[in-house]
């Protein structure tokens, strides 16, 4: 899939409080107005246009001053520049794909719905009632961990030093650029773990039927809490099932061994979810750029080329940390159990990427 969009519209308006041939300083408000797409978790590989629909606005302040001229070529000299941009990112809202806490890629697992259950099923030697039961309905994960967020930034930092050289036509620069960003914040309106109609469990290997000596099918209580995309575990709470007295165990299809359900089976809630906001984002990157200017052309009309490139590290994590619970909720009034981190709170992770980059760029300036 590919998507051609506008990706957003940025507007600066400034005022310079002090400007002379040789130096500048001024202040300018910021804003990014959205025209690109968001996140809709509709596909594996998502084409995401622009900065996710986030309106922005933030300020800047933005100097430049020329320190060294040469006293006999007025268009020969060094010259340092400084701009520094901070925004706020306001909420977006997107839908988002989560996986279960601890368990990269378990929103491709399969999900067994439950629904009250039969009287008649029953677990152990004094015969506890289950209360729920396989609702004879299988789901993909992922549909149940697919919801609308509010995201927002609350911070975004992007300053840049230069220093820069102009000799007639020829212009050489050197910068470093930092940029930074906070993490992500979601308000969840829809994700609440105490809105679910029915409940759901990892499947895992678990049986979903056995039967009773008459060979009649009966729908188990089995989840397999532990299971993860790449293995199994033992049915959670096993205990030997009965179906109505001590005399009808329940027994495998198609054979004879008695059979164990769960009692009571472990549900999954929203609770249990890595939310997966974009960690805190740090960059550093030095670049040069080479341009050229045909300034001896007509001045209405100057064409300029320039070619450049950058090397960009990013600040890496401390510790490699897969799992962050969504403790948004009191979940102890409608859940099994409260959600614990899955995570030392003391390690930090980073979200940006390193990089090296080239570019050529050419254009035309025109008044």
């Amino acid at each position: 899939m590919n998507r051609t969009r506008l990706a957003d519209i940025n507007a600066t308006l400034g005022w310079n409080i002090f400007k002379s041939d040789d130096y500048n300083f001024g202040l300018y408000v910021d804003a990014t107005l959205p025209t690109g797409t968001r996140p809709s978790a509709c596909y594996l590989f998502e084409p995401i246009v622009g900065n996710g629909r986030h309106f922005e606005l933030g300020a800047g302040v933005l100097a430049s001053w020329i320190f060294l001229r040469s006293g006999e070529y007025e268009d020969r000299y060094f010259n340092l520049a400084f701009d520094a941009k901070f925004n706020h990112l306001f909420s977006s809202c997107q839908r988002r794909s989560f996986d279960f806490c601890g368990k990269p890629n378990s929103r491709y697992m399969l999900l067994e719905e439950f629904a009250p259950a039969d009287e008649s099923l029953m677990g152990s030697s004094n015969l506890t009632p289950e209360i729920y039961q396989y609702n004879e309905k299988l789901i993909p994960a992922i549909n149940y961990t697919t919801f609308n967020v509010d995201a927002r930034i609350n911070l975004q930092a992007d300053v840049v030093i230069k220093v820069g050289y102009v000799r007639e036509n020829w212009n050489f620069d050197f910068g470093y650029n930092l940029w930074a960003r906070t993490g992500e914040k979601f308000n969840c309106t829809d994700c609440s773990p105490c809105v679910d109609e029915f409940k759901y469990a990892l499947k895992g290997d678990a049986w979903l039927y056995g039967e009773d000596t008459g060979q009649t099918p009966i729908a188990l209580s089995n989840t397999n809490s532990n299971a993860t995309i790449q293995s199994v575990s033992q049915t959670d709470n096993q205990v030997q099932g009965y179906y109505n007295t001590l005399q009808n165990p329940i027994q495998e299809i198609t054979g004879t061994d008695p059979m164990n359900i769960s009692l009571p089976p472990v549900f999954v809630t929203r609770a249990d979810l890595n939310m997966g906001e974009t960690p805190v984002a740090v960059s550093q990157k030095m670049f040069f750029n080479i341009d050229y200017a045909w300034k001896d052309q007509d001045a209405r009309w100057l064409p300029f080329l320039g070619i450049g490139g950058s090397v960009e590290v990013a600040k890496g994590s401390k510790k490699d940390c897969t799992c962050k619970c969504n403790c948004n909720y009191d979940t102890a009034a409608c859940c099994d159990n409260n959600c614990g981190s899955c995570c030392n709170t003391n390690n930090t992770k980073y979200g940006a990427i390193s990089q090296i980059g080239v570019w050529l760029k050419a254009g035309l300036y025109f008044e």
